[in-house]
């Protein structure tokens, strides 16, 4: 983009400054307040940390289980293998990579079978994404 031309009292024409953008600062909402003057949205807060606390409770109890059941299994509480179940589009290809990496007997059919109902179960622990290899 060209910057614009002015003439000046002698006749010559220059380039004009350009002009600044009007900057505008983001406004932050700020929280409600009661009669007393104190801020109401820390309830809201907590609710929703409550929320966040209660999947994070229950990431950590299916993370447990997962320990317990892969140290049962193959005797490492690792989770990569767990976590490249959650990846899975089918109850058919958990089972059938169950029965392939952790042998195809009862204790790895009942794996397979708990695996699958606890993700069914909570949608959040198919979205955790990696987070049970973090450790």
């Amino acid at each position: 983009m060209m910057a614009p031309m002015s003439r000046t009292s002698s006749g010559t024409t220059t380039a004009a400054a350009p002009r600044s953008a009007a900057v505008i600062a983001p406004v932050t909402p700020q929280p409600a307040r009661t009669s007393a003057g104190t801020a109401t949205a820390a309830a809201g807060g907590q609710q929703q940390g409550g929320k966040k606390s209660s999947a994070k409770a229950r990431a950590d109890e299916f993370k447990a289980w997962a320990e317990q059941q892969m140290q049962h299994l193959t005797g490492s509480s690792d989770l990569t293998f767990v976590d490249f179940l959650f990846t899975l589009p089918s109850a058919g290809e958990v089972q059938e990579y169950c029965a392939t990496y952790l042998g195809a007997d009862d204790r790895t059919a009942a794996f397979a079978s708990e695996f699958l109902r606890r993700k069914r179960a909570d949608p959040s622990l198919s979205s955790a994404g990696g987070v049970f290899t973090a450790s």
